[in-house]
């Protein structure tokens, strides 16, 4: 029978798909201390949203990359959540872009590929230890560095 560790060496695009997780949200982290000064001034909403999806998908990245349910959750709920906000969008008049559609189909690919691998994933509630400091050092840096950047010498 195959151990939980044979299972997740099987399945490459997933583990790609973590780590395209992990790294993206990192990456899309390096970008809000340039925008935060504007966004703190004339949309503090869009500055917390960001943040929350950033580190949503660093907290689900990790767990679809160990293969724990709360991960595959984590990265369900927010991938059903931006399909609907889509959804919320063409309902209010807001037109798509060619773009928009792309993402939102790949939104709903990506939403239905874990759902068939779900089995491969283990039930494990509990978050490893290094996320929640993880979190709040990445909340820190966020928060601190367009303070240091709008700061006068």
């Amino acid at each position: 029978m195959d151990t939980h560790n044979n299972v997740a060496k099987r399945e490459p695009l997933m583990n790609f798909l973590a780590w395209l997780m992990i790294v993206g949200s990192v990456i899309s982290f390096s970008f809000i201390p340039v925008g935060a000064p504007f966004l703190l001034i004339l949309a503090p909403a869009v500055l917390i949203i960001t943040i929350i999806a950033n580190v949503t998908i660093l907290i689900a990245g990790i767990g679809v990359l160990k293969r724990r349910k709360w991960g595959l959750y984590l990265f369900l709920g927010s991938g059903i959540l931006s399909i609907l906000g889509f959804v919320y969008s063409v309902i209010g008049g807001i037109p798509l872009e060619p773009n928009d559609i792309v993402i939102l189909i790949t939104e709903a690919l990506l939403v239905l590929y874990f759902w068939s691998r779900r089995n491969l994933f283990s039930i494990n509630y509990n978050l490893p230890k290094y996320v929640i400091p993880l979190i709040i050092i990445v909340i820190i840096l966020v928060l601190g560095i367009p303070t240091l950047l709008t700061k006068k010498s």
